[in-house]
């Protein structure tokens, strides 16, 4: 008991009983363990965190996982800093272009206003296309999780798999270990038939989605589980595993066309339209965009134009990649005439970030990139087709370049931060 004491004694000196229990609490929610000096350091940066809290206008932010971090471990730890935008030739470049080859008609008019792939009340196909926020923890995987959560969301859209929450069959989704284990290399030492990702230290999704083309097929998570967001799970630099996809334990692989984009002529924040009917169409889409400010303590509410304006003036690079999974109508409360279409997107921070794990953000501003790196998967069921092999003609071979510039700096001994590409 004598150490408990002293901590709580060290830590009493300088707060508040009212905020001890506060910290006490907050430590008991998010299992939190600190001992000596770092008890009081962590309890000092939270309560600093709660004073300097941004609330815009139509946002509330609160307490989550990250409270008790600087935004500058925050950024260190689940954030990369300055990976390209636009986008450099190091992100494999989806072969489809949505809405070319094939036009598709106009979005349903029940539809313009809400669309939701977790609710099969509010989609076209009454089906649930969507599994919830997972959690990539403190791994920079966000990219892993972005693409398989759009691979995962074209297999339930298609009915390949049950994915409704109530079901007794749930689907438990696709593996971000078996992406990271196996597709994950270095391009400054090696090159694979893939556009390379960096294991917790970042990638593109659609080099993701290019190895599982490639590779033939992705683990059913059940099988794989997820094991690097423990930042010491594994004795290497990139924090990853020995590969151990079984043929047996495949959920599905991507068709000929791999995956496709609407993005062709730059961010469609001036036809959201395209986004829309390629959200209603193809499923769950992957995205990317710069997090900054507000982002890290958001809580619920919209996530406007003017706040992201606020938090990324600044010309921004790409940090984080997500999932949109729908959009809706935002009202504003005190006056009815200012009415806001929204996306919805999934994070991957788990649910005690956000809204159970998501996020509105206002859409047609492009706001903080969200509509400017738009992609989707074509999936196919291992049960129905088998993976057709890539022909020379195909268009998805890695390119005789330069190391990314990502991969780059973990080739230069940056190996000790852990980023990612949330």
């Amino acid at each position: 008991m004598l150490p408990i004491l002293a901590v709580v004694s060290s830590v009493a000196t300088e707060f508040s009983s009212e905020n001890l229990k506060q910290w006490a609490d907050y430590k008991h929610k998010f299992n939190k363990h600190y001992i000596g000096t770092e008890d009081s350091s962590r309890a000092s940066t939270f309560f600093k965190n709660l004073e300097s809290h941004e609330t815009g206008k139509f946002i509330k932010n609160g307490v989550n996982q990250f409270s008790d971090l600087t935004k500058e471990e925050f950024l260190d730890k689940f954030t990369l800093i300055n990976q390209p935008y636009p986008e450099d030739d190091e992100q494999f470049e989806c072969p489809e272009k949505f809405n070319e080859t094939i036009t598709y008609p106009e979005l349903p008019e029940i539809y313009k206003s809400e669309f939701d792939w977790r609710n099969p009340s509010k989609n076209h196909l009454n089906v649930v296309a969507d599994l919830g926020a997972k959690n990539q923890a403190s791994c920079g995987s966000c990219y892993a999780f972005s693409a398989v959560a759009a691979m995962e969301g074209n297999l339930c859209k298609q009915g390949a798999y049950d994915c409704d929450p109530d079901s007794p069959d749930l689907w438990q989704g696709i593996s971000e270990q078996n992406v990271l284990d196996c597709g994950s290399y270095r391009d400054s030492e090696e090159t694979r038939p893939w556009y390379s990702f960096g294991g917790c230290h970042g990638g593109w999704q659609a080099n993701v989605f290019q190895y599982v083309y490639k590779t033939g097929g992705i683990s059913h998570a059940v099988n794989y589980p997820y094991e690097s967001g423990n930042s010491t799970a594994f004795d290497n630099g990139l924090n990853i595993g020995e590969c151990r996809f079984e043929k047996e334990n495949n959920a599905g692989f991507p068709d000929k066309n791999i995956c496709g984009t609407v993005n062709k002529y730059g961010p469609v924040d001036q036809n959201t339209d395209l986004m829309k009917l390629a959200l209603f169409e193809k499923g769950p889409l992957a995205v990317s965009l710069w997090v900054n400010g507000t982002w890290r303590d958001y809580e619920s509410g919209l996530y406007t134009h003017e706040q992201a304006e606020l938090d990324c003036n600044v010309d921004h690079t790409i940090s984080h990649c997500v999932t949109v999974v729908g959009w809706g109508t935002w009202v504003n409360p005190v006056d009815s005439n200012d009415t806001r279409q929204y996306w919805i997107v999934k994070n991957s921070w788990g649910p005690t970030w956000g809204e159970n794990g998501y996020i509105k953000m206002e859409m047609g501003y492009n706001s903080c990139g969200v509509e400017g790196n738009v992609q989707y998967a074509n999936m196919m069921a291992p049960d129905v087709y088998e993976p057709e092999s890539p022909t020379d003609s195909m268009s998805t071979e890695v390119p005789m370049t330069e190391s990314s510039s990502f991969v780059s700096l973990i080739s230069f001994g940056v190996l000790g931060l852990v980023l990612s590409l949330v």
